[in-house]
């Protein structure tokens, strides 16, 4: 490394702070904070001008490195240092990240025995400027994972900054293998991805996605290994660590996305063929941990629970996976029959979905009316809790329809009056206590128009006070869950004692409010006329029930 005049005055000022320090006998970890500074200070002055110049010129401060070394018990103070010079170098931030990660590049031998084997920067002020960085300074290798999500950072303008200095390095000679991890296939139809995707396989990067459905848990991670040497997790901030151990942890993750991902399939003629990647024959397989994501985040409290209905939403597709619970597929023919012929004496009809555990309210729905009829019909979705309006969202997209969604309370939707031609509801009005269920019916009055109509299903039973299940229910069915769960464990990859936690939960927690009987079945319906198409006796969940399939006529 080349010290011009600048940088000797630089050092000789550094010198001169050090002797002061020394003969003022100042505390030791204050002098050697001191001599850090002047020596950036030193370094600001005579390199920062050429860093600004040459990209791919690495800058390492020799003394700064001795420095480091022969005083490493006084690390710790070092994060706070930079905080602290992160003020006075704040208009020179890309010389400030320079620095930092030539110590990584240099010196990983060095720290992980000075350092006890971990070295670890986070917060740095934009994780955009230091990705850059790091792709103009890397030297043979990257590794990394990118996660794509319905905010796909690649189409963005600071993704495509991000590409083309990706494209700089592979022109460097660097090897470069990224995994893209899809939380849906979807988001490969994004023109302006695929050109990105187009861009980097072409230029020699190994390009390889997988479905984040398809991987084990804790493994959807965004990270990347450079040089070999150093491994970078993406969460909000940046983390960086040189250690043997960590190393040896991302390398294992790194070896166990590559064995599940795929590379993308080449076409005719040579061009990259995205039809390829296409959803498992299992939908619930992707869709059961988004909804399980999406509850975390949303649920606060619903229909059938006040405080959070987290319990029911995080587990229902999963026990949806073993054929546990029922969907409003048990009454599919019902509902498709119906709203079919609606459909044929109308072409356009206003649809709303009132109360859904998920999507298959709305599968069922756009199942009835067609391909020519999501073109046709407007739907609404309307629940008191997010996560199934997002679920809704994302197989909608699935199915490349529009819905609409209002996130509301059926008591009072906030609709206007007269604005629906058909609503439709599967088991919704039996998870709510007799006393909400005649408000909510009389809501429904109000917002369909003349001659509008209501199809549902109705638990029915003589104990119309509230059916839970006893321990002896419990206990079967959470049996049940676990032998099919664990059965199955390869093929669903199901944790079968994390099946058995849920089952247990949800038998605990729900509730069913059934109507006595078909008398005040017509008493709830008030204003209606009501027509029982059917009804029939079914185990619900280990529990007889009695159900009736029901089309109600609004008459005044």
């Amino acid at each position: 490394m080349k010290i011009g005049p600048k940088g000797v005055i630089g050092s000789v000022i550094a010198i001169l702070i050090g002797l002061i320090a020394w003969t003022l006998k100042v505390d030791a970890g204050l002098s050697f904070v001191i001599g850090l500074i002047a020596e950036v200070i030193a370094l600001q002055i005579d390199f920062y001008d050429r860093v600004m110049k040459d990209n791919e010129e690495i800058i390492v401060s020799l003394n700064l490195s001795r420095r480091i070394q022969k005083n490493s018990k006084f690390f710790p103070l070092l994060d706070s240092m930079l905080h602290y010079l992160n003020g006075i170098v704040e208009t020179n931030y890309e010389f400030f990240t320079k620095i930092a990660y030539g110590y990584m590049i240099e010196l990983s031998d060095k720290l992980r025995s000075i350092f006890g084997g971990e070295l670890k920067i986070v917060k740095f002020q934009d994780v955009q400027l230091e990705g850059i960085w790091l792709l103009n300074n890397i030297r043979k290798s990257l590794f990394a994972t990118s996660v794509i999500t319905k905010d796909n950072y690649w189409v963005s303008d600071e993704g495509s900054e991000y590409h083309k200095r990706n494209m700089e390095a592979v022109r460097r000679g660097c090897k470069i293998t990224r995994v893209f991890i899809l939380d849906s296939p979807t988001f490969l139809r994004d023109s302006n991805f695929q050109k990105t995707l187009i861009e980097q396989e072409n230029a020699g990067v190994d390009v390889r996605y997988v479905l984040s459905s398809f991987l084990p848990e804790g493994a959807t991670r965004d990270f990347g290994i450079w040089d070999e040497i150093m491994v970078c997790y993406l969460n909000g901030i940046a983390e960086y660590y040189t250690s043997n151990a960590r190393l040896q942890e991302a390398f294992k993750l790194r070896d166990l996305i590559l064995n599940y991902s795929k590379v993308f399939a080449v076409g005719k003629e040579g061009q990259v063929d995205f039809s390829e990647v296409s959803l498992p024959e299992n939908l619930l397989l992707v869709s059961a941990p988004l909804q399980k994501e999406y509850a975390q985040k949303y649920c606060y409290g619903g229909y059938l629970d006040e405080s959070s209905c987290r319990w029911y939403h995080e587990s229902w597709q999963y026990l949806r996976l073993v054929d546990m619970v029922v969907t409003p597929r048990l009454n599919g023919s019902f509902f498709i029959d119906y709203i079919s012929k609606i459909v044929e004496t109308s072409n356009e009809l206003n649809i709303l979905i009132c109360g859904l555990a998920d999507f298959e309210m709305l599968a069922v729905v756009l199942d009835a009316i067609g391909p020519v009829g999501q073109k046709n019909h407007k739907i609404t979705v309307l629940d008191v809790c997010a996560t199934p309006l997002k679920i809704a969202e994302w197989y909608a997209h699935e199915r490349k329809t529009n819905i609409i969604t209002r996130q509301a309370d059926a008591k009072q939707t906030g609709f206007h009056a007269e604005t629906f031609d058909l609503i439709v509801t599967d088991y919704f009005l039996t998870k709510l206590p007799l006393e909400d269920q005649a408000i909510v019916v009389s809501e429904w009055h109000r917002i369909l128009k003349p001659e509008g109509r209501i199809l549902t299903t109705i638990h029915l039973s003589s104990n119309h006070h509230g059916i839970q299940a006893d321990e002896s229910h419990i206990h079967q069915f959470s049996d049940k869950v676990e032998r099919v769960a664990l059965a199955n464990s390869k093929s669903l990859r199901l944790d079968s004692k994390k099946m058995r936690e849920y089952a247990e939960k949800y038998m605990r927690k729900n509730i069913s409010y059934p109507i006595r009987d078909e008398s005040e079945l017509h008493h709830v319906f008030n204003g209606f006329e009501l027509s029982i198409v059917s009804t029939f006796t079914s185990s619900v969940e280990t529990i007889d029930s009695k159900t009736a399939q029901v089309v109600a006529l609004k008459i005044g």
